[in-house]
């Protein structure tokens, strides 16, 4: 199947200059991706030079303080021109060649969101991401209803006007699970593909920890007291 250059790649980072130069040139080489947002949440290392050597080959916009990775993606939607748009992570976690997975299964099943779901099955994973992988799948399925593999999964494809109407309000780790809730509250058609996965440890640069865990229980509980009042 021959893909059409139809997707818009939000990358949201901070000090990441171990990692985001080949994460930005292997999404540029993804055959779909027609255009690349990278978000500077105020670096403090080199990540501004190395999002600067990438010239007009790729679209950018600096925080002049420190935000949080869901206030980059809230920005990089509003950029967005690309039919579809995708979230990646500026380190090596997750691997652009999946995305062709995600397209094929949006443009054969036409699903609202493609979920992707991680491979932990060889990997050494952090003890706080195996539980978050398991525990939060069990609290959306109680309190929803709804049987998801994987939360919290940074790839989740969406036309981008979808990904607009979510009108999502989370500046930090819990973007993810808004997402998800919305999606099942909005009764969305949602679809799970799995990927690969090469977790990194805090000592490389991890930056979600137990707070980010309990921000995730605490909004899932919000949004199931309050679900009637957060459709579209």
């Amino acid at each position: 199947m021959k893909l059409k250059k139809n997707l818009s790649v939000i990358i949201p980072a901070y000090n990441e200059e171990a990692t985001l130069e080949e994460v930005i040139k292997t999404v540029l080489q993804q055959p779909m991706v027609a255009e690349v947002i990278v978000i500077d949440d105020n670096s403090t290392d080199k990540t501004p030079e190395i999002i600067s050597s990438f010239g007009k080959q790729i679209r950018s916009t600096r925080n002049k303080t420190n935000k949080g990775k869901g206030y980059g993606v809230r920005k990089g939607i509003s950029m967005a021109q690309s039919k579809y748009l995708l979230v990646q992570d500026a380190d090596l976690e997750y691997d652009p060649a999946d995305y062709a997975k995600l397209m094929k299964a949006m443009l054969q099943n036409n699903p609202d969101l493609v979920n992707s779901v991680r491979d932990f099955s060889s990997q050494d994973v952090q003890l706080i991401t195996r539980l978050g992988s398991r525990v939060i799948p069990d609290l959306v399925f109680l309190f929803f209803g709804k049987s998801i593999k994987d939360i919290v999964s940074c790839y989740k494809l969406m036309k981008t006007e979808t990904w607009k109407k979510l009108n999502l309000k989370s500046d930090r780790f819990e973007l993810e699970t808004e997402i998800m809730v919305k999606a099942i509250i909005n009764d969305l058609d949602i679809q799970e593909v799995e990927i690969s996965y090469k977790p990194r440890s805090k000592q490389e640069g991890k930056h979600i920890g137990v707070k980010d865990g309990l921000k995730v229980a605490w909004m899932l509980l919000g949004y199931r007291l309050n679900k009637k009042k957060r459709k579209f």
